[in-house]
């Protein structure tokens, strides 16, 4: 595969991505205006549990599907089709002892009737697209992937706000939670069940040993790794909850809600670039990963920056009255969603050459010292103190898969000192520019501005050449 072609599909995949993710992002200020700050707070809590609990249940076993098409080339589809079979024991185990101990689990979560079943559903259904949008980007079908992201966005949003509108202010704050997670879970869970569907008649594989011992032996040990980066990036909002209330779980919520629009351009660029990645590193060609890596990483860089810029009308946007103290988490949660970037791409590393206990060992030791971190930090300076625990934490896992990666990977693979000093950099930039929230919205555009045009100018070059070779036929 051309890296032209490569990048080609990549570059489709952002321009989509943040079309059909812009739709989610956009129906958050209608949920915040219709929903009390304590149900939004819940809604996004829930979340966080799901994100923890899918791979545990399911094994990560999803994660295994990319190294799997060099290894089963032409017996890759029915791989996935046994895959999806073991997945699906996996979720039929956790629902018989979900209803053996209902009561205790439900209290464990704080979950409700509706939302412990969602759960369990959501997580079959969620593991088979992760399966499937994994197996199309192997082979560069960014449409099938867009059409995919489609229907896990627009059904979702559409149903649940129009329930939420039906509902109107007469219920309560339990039945408006159950009714904002059936509404937008529903649609994602037929998906899942078409979608596992659609594997079966590709593979016509429903049992094979063989691809479950070398799944569970690739998938598990990522285990570790996938539930550690969910608390990383979940448990702020839990623990806020738990510890600072909802209201304000709420806020910060906001806040993660926008560092979304980093994660959507960085999730785009993640699914383009691991299998580039894979095929240069399976090629030696540590030049170009070299490049490649450093380019994408100042790119990130840039665009926190510039959403840094303009958070406070973000900020005013999405949440309205009573949210505004958001803005000042926005700096160190941008940055982190940088170093969180970088640490993606060690572990991507890691997965190529089947390390995949190395992720683990370095995910228990981050998800430790940020739950520490946040415990101290969120008792002792208030809930603001996640984000900047957040940032150290992610900034510390790159350098402990740094650590680990010299141990395997070819010499001069990782361009560590330029993702340094590009990261530190970048982190210091948000911090001063949010001195300009007190300046007025005319003054920090205008930087802005001036900023993006000197960019333009001095990389024009760079830039044309760039755009040729994604849009070469």
């Amino acid at each position: 595969m051309k890296k032209s072609t490569a990048l080609k599909a990549g570059f489709w995949c952002v321009v989509a991505e943040i079309l059909v993710r812009g739709i989610s992002f956009f129906s958050t200020p209608i949920y915040t205006r219709i929903l009390p700050k304590a149900v939004f707070g819940n809604v996004k809590v829930f979340e966080s549990w799901i994100y923890i609990l899918a791979p545990v249940i399911s094994l990560s076993l999803y994660q295994s599907v990319e190294r799997a098409r060099l290894d089963f080339r032409e017996k890759y589809d029915a791989y996935i089709s046994s895959i999806v079979t073991l997945q699906f024991i996996l979720f039929t185990i956790a629902g018989a002892i979900s209803f053996i101990w209902k009561e205790w689990i439900k209290g464990l979560f704080s979950f409700s009737e509706c939302m412990l079943w969602i759960a369990i559903a959501y997580g079959f259904s969620y593991a088979c697209i992760l399966c499937m949008q994994k197996r199309e980007r192997q082979f560069y079908h960014y449409k099938s992937n867009v059409m995919i992201s489609v229907f896990t966005v627009v059904p979702p949003v559409a149903l649940s706000t129009l329930l939420l509108l039906k509902a109107g202010g007469s219920m309560s704050e339990v039945q408006l939670t159950d009714i904002r997670i059936a509404g937008f879970y529903a649609p994602i869970i037929l998906l899942g069940l078409v979608i596992a569907g659609v594997i079966y008649s590709r593979g016509r594989t429903l049992v094979n040993f063989e691809y479950w011992k070398y799944g569970m032996q690739y998938s598990v040990p990522l285990i570790v790794y996938t539930v550690s980066a969910q608390i990383l990036y979940q448990s702020d909002k839990i623990m806020i909850q738990r510890i600072s209330g909802e209201d304000v779980a709420a806020i910060y919520s906001l806040a993660t809600t926008i560092v979304y629009i980093a994660d959507i351009l960085s999730n785009a660029i993640q699914g383009a670039w691991i299998p580039w990645l894979f095929a240069k590193l399976n090629d030696k060609s540590t030049d170009e990963v070299r490049r490649t890596w450093i380019l994408l990483t100042a790119g990130m860089s840039l665009l926190s920056w510039g959403i840094v810029m303009v958070s406070p009308e973000l900020v005013s946007f999405m949440g309205g009255n009573g949210y505004e103290d958001a803005i000042w988490l926005m700096g160190s949660m941008l940055s982190a969603a940088v170093f969180q970037f970088v640490m993606l791409s060690f572990v991507s590393v890691e997965k190529f050459y089947k390390k995949t206990g190395y992720s683990g060992q370095a995910g228990i030791a981050i998800a430790v010292i940020n739950i520490v971190l946040n415990y101290i930090g969120i008792r002792i300076f208030g809930y603001h103190a996640a984000a900047y625990t957040t940032a150290v934490s992610y900034f510390t896992a790159i350098l402990i898969h740094y650590r680990y990666t010299k141990r395997y990977a070819e010499k001069d693979a990782v361009p560590m000192s330029a993702l340094i000093i590009i990261c530190v950099s970048g982190w210091v930039m948000n911090m001063l520019s949010m001195i300009l929230y007190h300046r007025s919205i005319l003054e920090r555009w205008t930087v802005l501005i001036i900023v993006i045009g000197l960019l333009l100018a001095t990389g024009r070059k760079q830039i044309k050449e760039f755009m040729n070779m994604i849009l070469r036929p």
